[in-house]
């Protein structure tokens, strides 16, 4: 269990929140933190019982960051013999890039079924399981307080904002600036307080917030 970062159910609200109790909390324990609650029966579940054989999630937009991909690519490939070339090509192959004007959305790519091409519909299973993105490792299939899901959204956005320059050329100068995901393989090595606004942090780590 993850003491860094806490979820549990909210009775009054019926909803899942998210508390930070120490500054050096990780991107990786909260990921962790969400496993372990939806690795339990008791997880309330919106849909079914247990997460095996549904794809429902899967059937979402699911964006991912370099640190997403490069897990994904470890795969399949030697990393003794990377090659950041070998990479873009692949990554450009599994994932889909689309651009709204001076924007670009980077997410894993889709089958005729418009389901991420990682669901093996034969098995229902995910067949990059162990290292799938932390946009589903941190999906829950149940209510999220606010806090939960705006804090889940500036991670996945910085990471994009950081993954964007390794794929695009020609990009607005926001994909050019510098952030907590620069250089770094690991979401080990990216503390939360590193991501969040100040107004947020705040919230996640007052234990008198209302």
């Amino acid at each position: 269990m993850c003491e860094k970062v806490e979820i549990k159910w909210d009775e009054e609200y019926g909803c899942y929140d998210v508390e930070i109790n120490d500054p050096d909390a990780t991107v990786a324990e909260f990921e962790e933190a969400c496993q372990d609650l939806f690795s339990r029966a008791e997880a309330y579940r919106r849909y079914n019982d247990t997460c095996f054989g549904c794809c429902f999630c899967c059937s979402e937009r699911i964006p991912v960051s370099r640190i997403d991909l490069l897990r994904i690519y470890e795969l399949f490939h030697d990393m003794d013999e990377w090659d950041e070339k070998d990479f873009r090509r692949w990554a450009e192959g599994v994932a889909e890039i689309k651009r709204f004007g001076g924007c670009v959305d980077v997410t894993l790519g889709v089958d005729e079924c418009w389901i991420c091409r990682f669901w093996v519909r034969e098995k229902g299973i995910c067949s990059i399981y162990q290292a799938r993105p932390f946009a589903c490792r941190t999906y829950l299939c149940a209510p999220m307080s606010r806090r939960f899901e705006e804090l889940r959204s500036q991670v996945i956005n910085m990471g994009q904002d950081d993954l964007v320059p390794h794929l695009c050329e020609d990009v607005d100068e926001i994909y050019l600036e510098k952030n907590a995901f620069a250089k770094v393989n690991s979401y080990r090595d990216i503390r939360l307080r590193d991501i969040c606004s100040k107004r947020l942090w705040r919230q996640l780590t007052d234990q008198r917030k209302d």
